[in-house]
C-alpha cells in the first residue's frame, strides 16, 4: 500500500476504535462484500480496504505488463488538466485511493509528471456508511496529494443501482460536477459480488451511463476485481456490453486470466497473495 494511504487509513481506523480488528487474521469469508447496513459497510471497510487498494494498485503499476494497455491508460489519465471521476459503487474508497495514491508515490519519487491535475470527483454508493468513510478518507490524503499536484474536488452521492431514475440523476449531478472536464473515467472496484447476482440491473445501470457519451468526450473505463468462482459468468457478458458502445470509436478488453500476486499488509507486515481480473476501455488518448 501506498504510504500515504497507509498512514491515513492507520489514523481513521484508529479514529474508529477499529486498528486492532484491521490487524487480526486476514479474513477471507465470502461475507464481506458492503451493502447498505451500516454494519456491512464498516467491517468491508475494515478487513478489505487494504486488499482493494492493493489489487489496484498492483493493476495501475502493472508489473508483468498483464495490465497493458490499461495500465498505461490509468496513469496517463492522471498526468494533468482538468479531468474527471465517477467512483462507482465505491464502498469506503479502497480501490480509487489506491489509484490515487499510488499515482501520488510515483510523482513524490519522480517516476511520473508532477504537472497540475484538478481531480473533479463524484463518489456514488448505496451505503451512506461507506459514503461518509470514503468522504473523511478523501479529506486525509488531499493534502498530500496537493503537495504532488494533485488537487481533488470531491462529491458524494447516494445512488441505488437498482434504480434507473438514481443513475439518471447521478450522471446529471456527475456532468454538472465535470463543467469543462477534458476527460472522464468511470471506475469501478470491487462489485463483482453483488454483479453475479444481480446482473441484469447491472447491465441496465452500466448502459445507462454509456449512452450518455453519445458525443467525442475522452472516455476510460476500469473495472477492478478480484479473481473469484463467479467472476468470469458476469465479466464476460458485461465485456460484450461495452464493447457494443466502444466498436469503432475505441477499444474495450478484459484481462480474464487470473493474476496472482503477493501484497503485504500495511500494518501487520503480513504477506498475502491477491488475485486481480480487470475490463478496460479507452475511446481517445492522453
Amino acid at each position: 500500500m501506498p504510504p500515504i494511504l497507509a498512514e491515513e487509513l492507520r489514523l481513521e481506523l484508529t479514529a474508529r476504535e477499529k486498528l486492532e480488528d484491521t490487524c487480526g487474521p486476514y479474513r477471507t469469508d465470502k461475507e464481506l462484500v458492503g451493502g447498505r447496513d451500516e454494519e456491512d459497510a464498516l467491517n468491508h471497510f475494515v478487513h478489505r480496504f487494504t486488499a482493494s487498494s492493493a489489487r489496484v494498485q498492483y493493476v495501475t503499476l502493472g508489473p508483468g505488463k498483464h495490465f497493458e494497455p490499461t495500465s498505461t491508460d490509468l496513469r496517463s489519465f492522471l498526468t494533468d488538466g482538468r479531468i474527471s471521476v465517477l467512483d462507482l459503487a465505491c464502498g469506503s474508497g479502497g480501490g480509487f485511493l489506491g489509484l490515487l495514491c499510488t499515482v501520488a508515490e510515483l510523482r513524490r519519487q519522480n517516476a511520473h509528471a508532477r504537472l497540475p491535475v484538478d481531480l473533479q470527483v463524484l463518489a456514488a454508493d448505496i451505503s451512506p456508511t461507506a459514503l461518509e468513510i470514503h468522504e473523511r478518507m478523501l479529506r486525509r490524503v488531499s493534502g498530500p496529494l496537493d503537495a504532488v499536484g494533485i488537487r481533488i474536488t470531491p462529491k458524494h452521492m447516494e445512488w441505488d443501482v437498482t434504480d434507473g431514475y438514481s443513475t439518471a440523476r447521478l450522471m446529471e449531478a456527475w456532468f454538472k460536477q465535470a463543467g469543462e472536464s477534458e476527460a472522464f473515467l468511470v471506475f469501478i472496484s470491487a462489485f463483482g459480488a453483488f454483479t453475479e447476482k444481480n446482473r441484469p440491473v447491472v447491465e441496465t445501470a452500466i448502459r445507462d451511463i454509456m449512452v450518455r457519451f453519445h458525443d467525442d468526450k475522452q472516455l476510460i473505463v476500469a473495472w477492478i476485481e478480484p479473481s473469484l468462482k463467479g467472476t468470469s459468468r458476469w465479466m464476460g457478458p458485461i465485456l460484450e456490453l461495452l464493447i457494443g458502445f466502444f466498436k469503432g470509436r475505441g477499444r474495450a478488453n478484459s484481462h480474464d486470466a487470473e493474476v496472482k500476486f503477493d501484497w503485504r499488509h500495511p500494518f501487520t507486515k503480513e504477506s498475502i497473495t491477491g488475485s486481480a481480473k480487470l475490463i478496460g476501455c479507452n475511446r481517445g488518448s492522453r
